[in-house]
């Protein structure tokens, strides 16, 4: 299902957790004959450790610096849809890596929507043991600022996921002539 073009590098997707990004980022990356960057998997690839025992072992700033390289390492590459972990934006330097690098797209819906998701496939999610809408309430309060300084909102409740990789192809395209535009008043 090839074809697609956006007249960017790579892509960026971000979320809370059960927003989608797992599902979508191999979506995209077909449609556009890219490949996927999962900054998790990539991070239990050089650790040979999973996410859970990272956190377990060396806490949570242990992980977040090893998010830090594997983004930074993601950022350099072309031709990639990056899912970003559920937290890397809540790092002001992990924000601005990103909006240079861009486009980023936020995936989301309704806390109680995004519980049920994370319910459905425990022990993937560290931060959210038992996955309840208020853990995810939290999450979004600590974590929204930083999702809404990279990228525009993408629905994906009730949302067939092909059809939000189809949004998210319309995104992409529309923020890159915005980007263009602005580079061509300068």
């Amino acid at each position: 299902m090839t074809g697609a073009t956006v007249d960017v590098d790579r892509l960026f997707l971000c979320g809370l957790p059960g927003s989608g990004k797992s599902t979508v980022a191999p979506l995209l990356a077909a449609r556009l004959g890219w490949t996927v960057v999962d900054l998790d998997l990539v991070i239990v690839a050089a650790e040979g450790r999973t996410v859970e025992a990272i956190f377990r072992e060396d806490g949570a700033p242990g992980f977040r610096a090893r998010e830090r390289w594997a983004l930074a390492r993601a950022a350099r590459q072309t031709q990639v849809v990056i899912s970003l972990g559920g937290g890397t934006l809540e790092d002001p330097g992990n924000r601005a890596r990103v909006r240079r690098a861009g486009p980023a797209l936020w995936l989301d819906a309704a806390d109680a929507v995004l519980a049920e998701r994370c319910q459905r496939q425990p022990g993937l999610r560290p931060l959210l043991a038992g996955g309840t809408a208020a853990q995810l309430a939290e999450l979004r309060r600590r974590r929204e600022a930083g999702l809404r300084a990279v990228g525009p909102r993408v629905e994906t409740a009730g949302i067939d996921p092909e059809a939000v990789a189809a949004r998210c192809l319309e995104l992409a395209a529309a923020l890159e002539r915005t980007a263009g535009r602005r580079a061509d008043e300068r």
